[in-house]
Parts: C-alpha cells; sequence; structure tokens
C-alpha cells in the first residue's frame, strides 16, 4: 500500500466528488484533485465519467449541458466529509477526453492553504514511480504507488497511461479510483501532477490514466496552469508577471521571489539587451546577478509598458520593514540561503528553493543582495554567513557597479 507519508502529501490536493441528478437512482462517486495556480485561481480536475447518467453509457456521451445546468448539484468533500469549496464554472472539456476542469469558489481554510501546483511533464517511465490518493466507498481508500507500463506504440495513444496495480493492493475494483491524480516525486521529494486516472483495465490488473499536459497543450486554459514552469510567476505573451504579497500597512505589493533569468530573458529579447556574464541561461530559475540599478530600473519601465502596472525598486526602509516581518524568529538556515549551506563552495541556487518566511516570501533576505530604488544595496547572499547577517545595513553604490552576488526584486 502508499506509504502513510505519501498519502500526506498526496491527499491534501484529492478530493471525493458526488453527483447527484434526478435520474440516477443513486448519486454517482468519483474523485478529483485541486490545482491551485495562485492565490486567486484555483481548478478541480475530474474524469468525466463520474458525471455520466447511465450506467451503460461512456464518458463521451456524458451530457455537457444536462451537466452545466446541474453544477449546484456537485458536492466536493475530503477524506473527512467535510465541504471543500463549490463548482464554480465548466471550464474544459472535450469530446475525445475523458476529462473535465472545473473552476471552483466558496474555499474552506485549507484549501486556500494548499500549495501552488505544478503539472510536470518531464518524467521518466523507467526511472520514476507512479503515485495516487483517491477517495474511498466502502471498499476503502483507493492509493498506491504503481508501475508505468506504457502503452500501444500509436500516436493517437500518447497521451495514454497504462499503470500496473501494485499487488498489495487488495481487490480487483477500487470505487472512488475514477479523478484521482498521477502523481510523481521529483529529486527535491516534491510531488507533481501529470495527469488523471480514469478507468480500470479489462482484467482490472491495470489502471489507465491521461497525461495532462498532452491533452491540454492545445487548449487555452494551457496557458493557465504551470507546466513545468517556475510557480512564482503568471506567464503571459511576451514576459512574465510576477506573482506578489501585498504588505498593508506599506501599500505595495512585493515580488514573491527576486527577479529570474527566465524572466529577464524576456526583457533582453524584447528591448536587445544582453544577459550579463555569469548567468547560465539554462538554469532560468535562478535569480538573475550581475545587474547593475541602471538595468534594474530599466527593467521595471518595460515590465510597467508590459502589464500597464507601476512596476519599481522598493524604497530602501520598506525593504528593510518586509525582510524583518518575513524573518522567522528561529531555524534561519531552513528559510535564509547563505554561507553556513554549502561546506567549501558557496553557490547561487534557485528561488525558492529554501521555505518561504512569515509573508510568504522567498530569498528575502539571502541568496542574493538586491538593489533598493536610492542605489543602496540590502540583504545578504549566498556568500554571507547567517551570523553576519544585517537586514538594516545600508551600502550605496554607483549605478553602474555590479557583481555576481547582486540582483533585484520589483514591487508594485
Amino acid at each position: 500500500m502508499l506509504k502513510k507519508v505519501y498519502s500526506n502529501v498526496i491527499n491534501k490536493f484529492s478530493v471525493r466528488i458526488i453527483y447527484k441528478h434526478s435520474t440516477l437512482e443513486s448519486s454517482n462517486i468519483g474523485s478529483g484533485v485541486l490545482v491551485k495556480i495562485n492565490n486567486n485561481t484555483y481548478y478541480l480536475i475530474t474524469a468525466k465519467h463520474n458525471f455520466k447518467l447511465k450506467k451503460d453509457k461512456k464518458y463521451y456521451n456524458v451530457n455537457i449541458d444536462v451537466l452545466k445546468n446541474n453544477l449546484s448539484n456537485i458536492s466536493i468533500s475530503n477524506d473527512n466529509e467535510v465541504k471543500v469549496c463549490s463548482i464554480n464554472q465548466l471550464v474544459y472539456h472535450d469530446d475525445r477526453y475523458d476529462l473535465l476542469i472545473f473552476s471552483i469558489k466558496e474555499l474552506s481554510k485549507n484549501t486556500k492553504k494548499l500549495p501552488i501546483s505544478t503539472i510536470n511533464k518531464t518524467h521518466n517511465p523507467n526511472k520514476q514511480s507512479y503515485y495516487f490518493y483517491g477517495f474511498p466507498d466502502s471498499k476503502g481508500t483507493p492509493s498506491g504507488e504503481l508501475k508505468h507500463e506504457g502503452y500501444e506504440n500509436r500516436e493517437e495513444d500518447k497521451h495514454i497511461f497504462r499503470l500496473e496495480k501494485d499487488k498489495s493492493i487488495d481487490g480487483t475494483e477500487l470505487g472512488g479510483f475514477s479523478g484521482s491524480g498521477i502523481f510523481t516525486k521529483d529529486k527535491d521529494n516534491e510531488y507533481n501532477l501529470i495527469g488523471i486516472f480514469t478507468e480500470f483495465g479489462d482484467d482490472h490488473n491495470f489502471y489507465y490514466g491521461i497525461d495532462l499536459d498532452f491533452v491540454l497543450d492545445k487548449s487555452p486554459i494551457f496557458n493557465d496552469f504551470n507546466i513545468n514552469q517556475s510557480q512564482y510567476v503568471i506567464y503571459k505573451d511576451g514576459y512574465i508577471e510576477p506573482i506578489t504579497v501585498y504588505i498593508e500597512e506599506l501599500n505595495i505589493h512585493v515580488a514573491v521571489c527576486p527577479v529570474t533569468i527566465e524572466e529577464y530573458i524576456f526583457f533582453c529579447k524584447s528591448t536587445n539587451n544582453k544577459i550579463p556574464n555569469g548567468n547560465n541561461i539554462k538554469k532560468i530559475k535562478k535569480p538573475i546577478v550581475n545587474i547593475n540599478w541602471n538595468k534594474a530600473q530599466e527593467y521595471c519601465q518595460w515590465l510597467t509598458s508590459k502589464t500597464n502596472k507601476h512596476y519599481k525598486l522598493p524604497i530602501s526602509k520598506k525593504w528593510e520593514s518586509v525582510a524583518l516581518q518575513n524573518i522567522p524568529n528561529n531555524n534561519l538556515q531552513n528559510y535564509i540561503v547563505s554561507r553556513d549551506d554549502f561546506k567549501k563552495n558557496p553557490k547561487l541556487v534557485n528561488v525558492g528553493t529554501k521555505k518561504s518566511g512569515n509573508l510568504n516570501l522567498f530569498d528575502m533576505p539571502g541568496n542574493i543582495y538586491e538593489w533598493s530604488n536610492e542605489k543602496i544595496i540590502k540583504g545578504s547572499s549566498f556568500n554571507t554567513s547567517l551570523k553576519n547577517l544585517n537586514i538594516c545595513k545600508n551600502e550605496s553604490f554607483d549605478s553602474s557597479y555590479s557583481n555576481m552576488n547582486l540582483g533585484f526584486r520589483v514591487v508594485l
């Protein structure tokens, strides 16, 4: 069976779906998986056949118009049958696939605390295990670790997973299985969603599922999902906009992370600038460094022109105030990238490598020094030891100054 430590990670994304309709002798029960895009956007992904009105009907015969008129008859709960959220609207369906996506509303407090989701398309069937967690009927909770067995080598079926059932999972058929997410674990022990389970094989020894990346690639909704991308930004046409946290007492929105190489690349392509020396363009999740104040200001002006919002560098005192609020009282090494993390060779790491602080901001301080609006460098870097951490230190530099420890973060 799926080890409890895995269950505890995956089940917070998993929900029980009950669909009631006047033509049904009893309610349809299935599973779904929640996807958090940002603090304002959540989706529920599930199998279409959870909403069929007759047992002999296949998923492609589900009446979408009837479903749209009965969204209030869908209840979504957790393992304790506590309401998790409500359906807002149906946002994706396709006659070719056993898949539906709903936007959701009226979220519970726990649902709002979900980590931002990533749909991962770089999974390796030969090296990775696959996990799922569904919701129970009388036969118990379907959950487990599966092996990817592949599918027939046909172009039209490349979106299909064929997964062998773990021999330790009891029972020949698990109710509540359909619509549960397929997850893989990466090298950082993070669980990434890659697909949705839809049906059993004829002998019930195999499960079948849909590759979400393949299915959604041609859909407009694909633009919303963080498909193998950073979970700290929003991908737009021609630029990347940072996700921010609003600090009410200072009346500013602070970017969750420093500007990354990935974000800066769009700026360079649009303005004929060059990536500064020392930045590896294959390491796109690392902060952009070796940036002088002039280029940081130019980036803010460019992003402002793209978004029609007012982006700028933070005022030094406001940066201090935010950083001091963001730092926890103890266990600093869990939150701040510093020289203490390395035995010999301090190095820049991806944004968000450490935990976010009290304000849900990453690398503030730590990983890189950051420019402020007054040409004052704030914070600390991967080359600073925690014992030398000084949030309120003010060092002024010429606007053309740059180094390999220095980047910037924007505020709105």
